[in-house]
C-alpha cells in the first residue's frame, strides 16, 4: 500500500494530480485527465484508509451509488479506478462560483447517498 498521498505534478493512471482542494474522510484534487485532454475532480482514498477493507468497499459502494444518480448539484461520477493500490474516483470538475465547487458538489453527493441508503434501510 502507498504510505503517501499523491502529489501536485504526479501522474495516477492517465490523470496528472494539479492541487489537493479538500480532505475529509478522503482526499480531493483538482487533476487533468491526460487522455481526454480536460480537467476532472479526483476523489482519493488516504493512504490510513488504504488497508481498511470496510472502508475501501464502502467508497466502491458510494461511487456505484452515485453513478447512478444525475442531478444539476451532483458531479458526474466518470470513473472508479485504482492504480498502484491507490483506490479513486474522477468525477465532473466544475469551476466558477465558490458554491460550485466541486468539494462542494462532491459534498452534496455522498449527503444523496447517505440519504438514500437511509430510505433504503427504511424500505422506502
Amino acid at each position: 500500500m502507498p504510505s503517501t498521498s499523491p502529489s501536485p505534478g504526479q501522474l495516477l493512471g492517465r490523470y496528472r494530480i494539479l492541487e489537493q482542494i479538500g480532505a475529509v474522510e478522503w482526499e480531493l484534487f483538482t487533476a487533468h485527465d491526460e487522455k481526454l485532454d480536460r480537467y476532472i475532480a479526483l476523489q482519493v482514498l488516504p493512504p490510513d484508509v488504504l488497508a481498511d477493507e470496510a472502508a475501501r468497499r464502502r467508497f466502491r459502494n458510494e461511487a456505484l451509488t452515485l453513478s447512478k444518480l444525475s442531478h444539476s448539484n451532483i458531479a458526474t461520477v466518470h470513473d472508479l479506478d485504482s492504480y498502484e493500490g491507490i483506490d479513486f474516483l474522477t468525477l465532473e470538475y466544475v469551476c466558477g462560483m465558490p458554491e460550485c465547487h466541486p468539494s462542494s458538489r462532491i459534498f452534496w453527493c455522498h449527503y444523496f447517498v447517505d440519504e438514500e441508503n437511509v430510505a433504503l434501510q427504511r424500505g422506502i
